[in-house]
């Protein structure tokens, strides 16, 4: 299997036409086994392409560029002797399709440098630095899945949707601005312009989805969801969540204080007037103060008596 990846990575590389194209496709859908090496494969070479000698500074946003042959020279010895020659790197366009408007791509941002990424259909997405986005576009639709990291997404409108999916996170947009971050509390989704659909799960127990809608200037922190074997779900099953739709901060502090002594407090009250979307569970005040901080880029500080306080960055403390 690692050496039918290495032969298409190779091949891609080289000189190849449509029907090298529409082969690799068919290739790479036929199995999941097929799918995860090639793409375990690519990440070997980005990893092997970041061992390059430091350079002069580069402007903050490039193309992502093909990797030099050295790097897959050091990635093929750390494969344990697949060879593989001249191989190209995931973060070059895959797309065995004939419509110029199709794309079947992985693209990586370096550690050390954030990638501006201009898709088939004229979107752009700026990776923040060692983000990963798998990106499938085809004439029904444009599919996108965040892997790692942050993206902000600038939509051209079409009649497709523009589907990106991030852990829990699933995000339906058209003509729109927004960004995507992962993190360990959870998937913050940031809408800058437009209107987008958010749909999310807030545990591997829930067997449906929730949906929020998002219009500009609004944030919505997706939890999470706990590992299936995790003790939340051995001590008291089923999560039970709090949601926030659109909730005005210190109405949302006052219901997770209900459930968490010591909870949360607001250190100003202009705070009371932000906006809060999301779900959280109850009784987790820390997860939600973090949360809360993340989206609306406040301070949070652990009181004396155990409790958490949220200021505005700069703030006195």
């Amino acid at each position: 299997m690692r050496r039918q990846a290495s032969g298409w990575l190779a091949k891609l590389n080289g000189p190849h036409d449509e029907r090298d194209w529409a082969a690799f496709a068919a290739w790479y859908h036929a199995s999941p086994d097929h799918a995860a090496s090639f793409d375990r494969l690519s990440a070997l070479f980005e990893t092997a392409a970041e061992m390059r000698p430091s350079r002069v500074s580069e402007p903050e946003w490039r193309e992502p560029r093909r990797i030099p042959a050295y790097a897959f020279v050091a990635a093929a010895a750390i494969a344990g002797g697949v060879i593989v020659a001249f191989a190209v790197l995931s973060a070059r366009p895959v797309s065995p399709r004939a419509d110029p408007s199709t794309q079947l791509a992985v693209f990586s941002a370096a550690l050390d440098a954030s990638s501006l990424v201009h898709l088939a259909d004229g979107s752009d997405v700026e990776l923040a630095p060692g983000s990963r986005l798998n990106v499938d576009i085809d004439s029904n639709e444009r599919r996108l899945r965040l892997e790692r990291g942050e993206g902000r997404f600038v939509v051209k409108h079409e009649g497709r949707p523009f589907i990106v999916t991030a852990e829990q996170a699933t995000i339906v947009a058209r003509g729109t601005e927004f960004r995507v971050r992962l993190g360990a509390e959870g998937t913050l989704v940031s809408l800058i312009e437009g209107r987008i659909d958010v749909s999310y799960a807030t545990s591997r127990q829930d067997s449906g989805r929730r949906m929020a809608q998002l219009t500009a200037g609004q944030h919505l922190m997706v939890p999470t969801a706990p590992p299936e074997d995790g003790p939340t779900s051995v001590a008291t099953g089923r999560t039970t969540m709090i949601e926030f739709n659109d909730t005005r901060l210190d109405e949302a502090v006052e219901q997770i204080n209900r459930n968490a002594t010591p909870g949360v407090r607001l250190a100003d009250p202009e705070l009371a007037r932000l906006r809060v979307t999301g779900a959280f569970e109850a009784g987790d005040a820390r997860a939600f103060a973090r949360s809360v901080a993340a989206a609306l880029s406040l301070h949070l500080v652990e009181e004396p008596d155990g409790s958490l306080g949220l200021q505005r960055e700069g703030a006195a403390q």
